[in-house]
């Protein structure tokens, strides 16, 4: 599997110099990587790597929904969830849940970068690149292994956008359905009910808000346990597991270089965007920029615990290519050359092939 992923990802990026519509590169794409990922086996990587991911303990789930139905209880906290997940109980292969949510976190995120793209009248090649960066910069492994928060992740950014930037009210109306599909994406609710055009205060109320959470946490939960205990006794047990990171394998130095290198890319890319962007560009994306620097803000102020670092950064796979999208095109506009943001493309693209493919933890794990 290691093999035929390096293989998709050369074959792409050649791809990127053929005169194909970016509707058809990005769907083609989001189509192979779901192909690939129907043969991923979790749980032979956790007998044979000792790689444990989300997916080993869904196709126990499945299977015990095969068997018990709705007699069976899991993901009480999260229904959507568990329709999602027991709905592949009705099949005999439960690869088929990783397959169609690869597709549909691809497919999402491809659509936006569509939209996106049309919004801003950005060129075939330009939305192509921005899609090859998104899969580049993003975590297969995690893709195909957890499922679930990916998921979350890419419809959230989607929403963000169409309430930002559209002003839509549908979108606002159905952020209330996250939750219900992964409690950690009440995180991204909390952050988006606080941006402001003016976020200097907003920083400073994150900061205190921070100390008290963690001097108090346990008396704000009994509290919130109160008004709804399933849901919220299964969100107190996810922040507890995340807050100890001796649950976790130890993180190697990389992990941070990527992670900083991600968060200096993204900054530039904003920086350069907003320079060379013309007044009405810079109004209508105002609020989905302030999101941004505040993701920035909360996940680099969580280095100390890598777990909530990743977790709070995790809208990046989308926002880097999104604030790419945006460079190129507003230099476009502008008159100016692109080529140097293809070529610091090229290289954040080489670190994460490097990065990826190049350490034994990586794709190295994935196993048919």
């Amino acid at each position: 599997m290691y093999e035929a992923l390096l293989a998709i990802f050369i074959i792409y990026g050649l791809l990127l110099f053929a005169p194909v519509r970016a509707k058809y590169y990005l769907g083609s794409f989001a189509f192979v990587l779901s192909l690939l990922a129907y043969g991923y086996d979790p749980i032979r990587a956790y007998y044979e790597y000792g790689i444990y991911t989300d997916l080993f303990r869904i196709f126990n789930d499945i299977d015990m929904f095969r068997l018990q139905g709705d007699d069976y209880v899991a993901y009480m906290g999260a229904p959507l969830s568990r329709v999602y997940v027991s709905f592949f109980a009705l099949f005999t292969q439960n690869s088929l849940i990783s397959a169609c949510s690869a597709l549909i976190f691809y497919g999402v995120s491809f659509a936006i970068l569509l939209r996106i793209g049309r919004d801003s009248e950005a060129t075939n090649k330009t939305i192509a690149a921005a899609g090859y960066l998104l899969v580049l910069i993003t975590n297969y492994s995690v893709v195909i292994g957890n499922i679930r928060y990916t998921i979350a992740t890419a419809i959230f950014v989607g929403l963000l956008y169409f309430d930002l930037y559209h002003h839509s009210v549908k979108a606002k109306l159905f952020y209330l359905l996250l939750p219900l599909f992964h409690p950690g994406s009440v995180l991204y609710l909390l952050m988006r009910l606080v941006t402001r055009k003016r976020m200097v205060f907003v920083f400073a109320g994150c900061a205190v808000l921070a100390a008290v959470m963690y001097t108090n946490i346990d008396a704000i939960f009994a509290y919130l346990i109160g008004f709804a205990d399933v849901y919220f006794q299964d969100m107190q047990s996810k922040m507890e597991a995340y807050a100890d990171v001796t649950n976790y394998a130890e993180p190697v130095a990389s992990l941070y270089y990527w992670f900083f290198l991600q968060v200096a890319f993204l900054i530039y890319l904003l920086y350069d965007a907003t320079k060379t962007a013309d007044a009405a560009w810079r109004e209508s994306t105002h609020l989905f920029r302030n999101f941004i620097w505040l993701m920035i803000f909360l996940s680099v102020g969580s280095v100390m615990n890598y777990q909530f670092m990743i977790r709070l950064f995790q809208p990046s796979i989308l926002f880097i290519p999104i604030a790419f999208l945006f460079d190129v095109t507003n230099r476009i506009h502008s008159g100016k050359r692109v080529i140097s943001r293809y070529v610091l493309m090229a290289l954040v693209v080489l670190i994460a092939f490097v990065y990826y493919f190049g350490q034994t933890f990586g794709y190295h794990s994935l196993t048919f």
